[in-house]
């Protein structure tokens, strides 16, 4: 390492040997610094994704839990709205809202896991989506609603236009 001198260097009085090996010097340390910040921005990404991928796993363990519950308030008002069709519809109708779900979180995974989304969102999108759903159906469920009945959703399709 050379010591910055402390007057200063006016490079048309040095001579041409001195100008050339004062050029290499300078290209060799903008080189060097260029590698470093190279090294040094790749350490930031690598430790961007890894703590992107703890944040991804520790928000999973949270949002399968209250997956569990809302799949809980997703499934107990089919088994009371859907009555015929004996047990067929309801399994077949809650084997959709599952897939629905696990689409979801498959999206919002490979999502978090690009670093497109943040974590929180990625891994909260599929119970944030199915929340309402679920909340429609609790509510549906305790005022008899007819839900799954023609009637109910040419009633909705008129209340959208």
């Amino acid at each position: 390492i050379t010591e910055i001198p402390d007057s200063i260097i006016v490079l048309k009085d040095l001579s041409a040997g001195q100008m050339k090996a004062a050029i290499n010097l300078a290209q060799t340390k903008i080189r060097s610094k260029g590698s470093k910040l190279d090294s040094q921005k790749r350490f930031l990404e690598t430790m961007e994704m890894d703590m992107n991928k703890y944040l991804i796993e520790f928000h999973r363990k949270f949002s399968l839990t209250i997956a569990i519950i809302v799949l809980f308030f997703v499934g107990a008002p089919l088994g009371a709205i859907v009555r015929k069709g004996g047990f067929g519809a309801p399994v077949v109708i809650a084997a959709l809202l599952f897939m629905v779900y696990f689409v979801l979180m498959t999206i919002g995974d490979g999502l978090a896991k690009s670093g497109t989304i943040s974590p929180f969102l990625g891994m909260w999108f599929s119970s944030m989506a199915l929340t309402p759903v679920a909340i429609w159906l609790m509510y549906s469920a305790a005022n008899d609603s007819p839900v799954f009945s023609k009637e109910a959703w040419k009633k909705f399709i008129r209340l959208k236009r």
